[in-house]
């Protein structure tokens, strides 16, 4: 049970966050979507990356990297995160994304779907410290859909909702870029936060 042959990217290009395919001829997908499995190819996925995997039981399904780039142990999960009706325009869409946490930084996610969000919800992986804040934006965070939402205070597990989202800034259309961005208020100790975009599907 060891990963064998290579990923096919199929996803963006550039500093998106990819898209890849691993099929295995040797091993079930159960096998295949363990934490580890991937430890060999650690240096080109990074968290946030989704991998289809099919297995020799041709049970395909994606999964998503929910660890860093170059961790140790290459750690995924099913990709239950994104949560889509058929398509149908009015129904409920989810995104579920992890901050690298640390120090400040940016989640740059290509929208494939067009689709307005509704509601943000951070939960936190760590305990918040002085300053910390999570923000959703539009590309290169040219425009706030919500207020900075305040994590300092939250307890490690804690779940916080944004206060406010822009109406006017809420709708992405294929193609587009939404901005997840973590400031850390000093020290580089943000903690890791997994941050829920709730929508709808426009036409």
């Amino acid at each position: 049970m060891a990963f064998t042959g290579e990923l096919l990217e199929i996803g963006p290009q550039g500093s998106y966050n990819k898209e890849w395919m691993y099929v295995s001829t040797s091993d079930s997908f159960g096998s295949a979507s363990t934490d580890g499995y991937f430890n060999s190819v650690t240096s080109v996925l990074k968290r946030n990356d989704t991998i289809l995997i099919i297995g020799n039981d041709n049970k395909p399904n994606k999964m998503y990297v929910t660890s860093a780039s170059g961790a140790s142990t290459v750690t995924i999960a099913p990709m239950n995160a994104y949560v889509m009706q058929s398509g149908v325009p009015g129904a409920n869409y989810s995104i579920v994304v992890l901050t690298d946490g640390s120090a400040t930084n940016n989640q740059d996610i290509l929208v494939d779907v067009k689709l307005m969000i509704t509601e943000v919800i951070v939960t936190l992986r760590g305990a918040g410290t002085a300053s910390d804040t999570i923000q959703v934006q539009t590309a290169s965070g040219a425009a706030n859909v919500t207020n900075a939402v305040d994590i300092s205070s939250g307890a490690d597990n804690a779940v916080i909702g944004a206060g406010t989202i822009d109406h006017a800034n809420a709708t992405f259309d294929v193609g587009d870029t939404v901005r997840i961005r973590q400031v850390d208020g000093g020290s580089s100790d943000c903690p890791i936060c997994q941050v829920e975009l709730r929508g709808v599907l426009m036409l």
